[in-house]
């Protein structure tokens, strides 16, 4: 009987791959004459008639039903004890023990229980999962732009005061040049002392803790599907012993009795999932209330703290340059700058 269950666990797990790909039969063309056989040495058979020879070749699917049916005398093993039923050889063998009770759901071998209140909490919590990894994620990207933002600004600083100062260091523009420096490098070393380690204490870490919780949820929803495969299978096997009943007086009792386990096994886990998953996503809103003030206050600190020091360069230019560029004149002045530039022989003039 287990060489009989590994032979079609061997070729079902082969096949499920392929299940997908053929729906109807391939069509061959063929030369010769002869028997063709098909897939997994399953016969074929040849159409006759006018023009060239062709060879219907069994799909997967219809290779799977001709295994189907050489096994219906095999008892599945069931339950935890699935495993245990092989040896280690046999179990790598076979891959996954749950791999074949699958498959026979997927071929209406085993009926398929649909559970719709289950599957609204899941598809909330898998939603829930998704924002929260996206959200951890630009999290980091939010605090990685804003050093880079305050890093190319002390960069700009250094290349402005190199300008200014080697051209005339006492003019209004050098010392606006330096100033400016000094406000950016003062923001860039804020940021690290004021946000950075902040940041991380109050949003990222907590955004971690609770990603943290996702796998583990994920293993008890993992752990629900395969004790509703183990039920699943449970109920088939008795009611074909009850519509064909075995000469075995046991086997039937013995069947409603696993049956009775698995349902029981599979009620206590889809209801603890089903009562608590909708708590662990009320819970995200106090969660996240005290990140999300503190994210808003290192914010207007960190803008607040530029504007201060940017504003203070701006006395070092003149009052009117605002008036000249809200009326365009400072356009007109860059523009005049260029057309000297363009004069020059090396620009291009002749």
């Amino acid at each position: 009987m287990v060489e009989k269950w590994i032979s079609f666990s061997s070729r079902a797990s082969s096949i499920s791959m392929h299940i997908s790909l053929d729906l109807t039969s391939t069509l061959r063309r063929v030369t010769g004459s002869g028997v063709a056989k098909g897939s997994a040495g399953h016969p074929t058979e040849r159409l006759s008639g006018n023009g060239p020879d062709y060879v219907i070749v069994p799909t997967p699917i219809k290779i799977l039903q001709d295994e189907l049916g050489r096994i219906q005398e095999v008892d599945e093993p069931s339950g935890d004890d699935r495993k245990d039923q092989f040896t280690p050889d046999v179990r790598r063998h076979i891959g996954d023990p749950y791999s074949v009770p699958q498959i026979l759901q997927k071929t209406g071998q085993i009926e398929r229980t649909v559970d719709r209140e289950f599957a609204d909490e899941e598809s909330k919590f898998k939603a829930f999962e998704k924002e929260c990894q996206g959200l951890q994620k630009d999290s980091k990207g939010y605090l990685d732009a804003m050093r880079s933002m305050t890093a190319a600004q002390t960069r700009i600083a250094d290349t402005i005061d190199v300008f200014y100062g080697a051209a005339d260091k006492s003019s209004e523009g050098a010392m606006a040049a330096h100033a400016y420096k000094r406000a950016v490098d003062d923001l860039d070393t804020g940021i690290a002392r004021e946000m950075d380690a902040p940041y991380r204490t109050t949003v990222m870490e907590p955004l971690g803790k609770m990603n943290v919780y996702f796998p583990v949820v994920n293993e008890h929803i993992s752990k629900r599907s395969k004790k509703l495969l183990d039920y699943d299978s449970a109920r088939s096997r008795m009611n074909k012993l009850i519509s064909k009943p075995s000469e075995d007086p046991t086997k039937l009792p013995k069947a409603q009795q696993e049956h009775d386990d698995a349902k029981d096994a599979f009620d206590m886990l889809n209801e603890q999932l089903i009562a608590e998953l909708p708590q662990l996503l009320d819970l995200r809103v106090p969660f996240f209330d005290p990140s999300f003030e503190a994210m808003i206050r290192m914010q207007c600190k960190f803008a607040e703290e530029g504007y201060e020091k940017l504003s203070g360069v701006q006395r070092y230019f003149a009052d009117n340059v605002r008036d000249d560029y809200a009326a365009g004149q400072l356009d007109s002045q860059v523009e005049g700058v260029l057309q000297e530039m363009r004069e020059l022989s090396i620009c291009g003039a002749s």
